[in-house]
């Protein structure tokens, strides 16, 4: 697989565990989507970084310091501030535990 395949490859694949999180968060109970989250915090903390992100670096794709939103941004040649991807990327992490969290409330009351 060449190197462009590859960037694709991850990319789909960011995309997809992004709108599965969505899907998960929405459409099964509550436990499933906080199992989702806990995982996600667990491989991050053990990682230091989302896994995805980390296989861009490691072969060549994103730089160092480059978050996944960052990269892609990049790639679409759109300029745009890191500081302003990281907030993306914790803006989707905070929608998808808000939807844990109000299916949870509902859940107990």
């Amino acid at each position: 697989m060449n190197k462009k395949n590859s960037d694709a490859l991850i990319i789909i694949t960011h995309l997809s565990y992004i709108l599965l999180s969505f899907i998960i968060a929405i459409y099964t109970p509550f436990y499933v989507g906080a199992l989702l989250i806990f995982t996600h915090w667990l491989h991050e903390k053990f990682v230091g970084d989302c896994i995805l992100t980390v296989l861009q670096r490691k072969y060549g794709f994103a730089n160092k310091e480059e978050d996944f939103f960052h990269y892609l941004f990049r790639k679409l040649t759109i300029p745009v501030d890191a500081k302003l991807t990281i907030n993306i990327h914790y803006l989707i992490k905070t929608i998808i535990l808000i939807i844990v969290l109000i299916k949870f409330y509902f859940f107990i009351s």
